[in-house]
């Protein structure tokens, strides 16, 4: 990995993802992916994400692509959520859903039933009661609206509210659960932590969707930028 001594330094992550790009990014976009996966490299988060996506793309395609492992668990579109360029995918509120095709509760990465976490970066607020992020079997997902409006679950099927949440977009919210505590569960708000409850763990999440609760229900209408899924952090 590279400290940030020698900028010019490309890691190997930056180049399978940029090999992934149909239309090659830009030399200042190449530096930028460049700077924000070394800096998850170095503090040891990249090595607990199972799956990650960068949805602020130049276009729609990069959009879609795992930066863990690209070629795998691309993002495929159902319904007609809305792109845009650097900013990412927006739900419509009726049938507009990201697939991710990864299943931990049948073939895991690294997510576990006491060791998992999900997380968005938020551009604007779900006006309705659904999810930026969510699984099938609806064991995992953050609910991307103001203040306590907001919820969260991870490894368990309750949908915890904030204790204050997030006040304004563009926001980063985090669940996450570690396995040395298994009845707790903490949701962050831009890196600060909102709440930690005791709700014991159920069930590892099944297929992880993007703007909705499952596949097939439960579809919102937040902007959503960036997502990522895999083990849990000890903050």
């Amino acid at each position: 990995f590279n400290t940030g001594a020698d900028p010019s330094y490309v890691l190997p992550q930056t180049t399978a993802i940029v090999a992934a790009f149909t239309t090659a990014p830009t030399a200042a976009r190449k530096a930028i992916i460049n700077t924000y996966v070394n800096k998850l490299v170095v503090s040891g988060i990249w090595d607990r994400i199972d799956v990650l996506y960068a949805m602020a793309a130049a276009d729609s395609q990069a959009a879609r692509i795992n930066w863990k492992n690209p070629g795998t668990f691309t993002l495929s579109v159902s319904g007609t959520p809305t792109f845009t360029a650097d900013r990412g995918y927006t739900g419509n509120n009726s049938n507009g859903v990201l697939v991710t095709g990864y299943n931990p509760n049948s073939s895991s990465l690294g997510v576990s039933t006491t060791d998992c976490h999900a997380s968005i970066f938020a551009l604007s607020f779900d006006t309705s009661t659904d999810k930026g992020i969510g699984a099938d079997n609806n064991a995992i997902g953050l609910r991307p609206r103001l203040g306590t409006l907001a919820t969260f679950n991870c490894a368990d099927g309750s949908n915890t509210v904030a204790t204050t949440g997030p006040a304004a977009v563009p926001f980063m919210g985090l669940v996450t659960r570690v396995a040395a505590a298994s009845g707790d569960k903490n949701y962050y708000v831009n890196g600060a932590l909102d709440r930690n409850t005791a709700v014991a763990a159920t069930a590892a999440p099944s297929t992880i969707v993007l703007l909705a609760n499952t596949q097939s229900s439960g579809f919102g209408d937040a902007q959503i930028a960036f997502a990522s899924a895999g083990r849990g952090f000890n903050r």
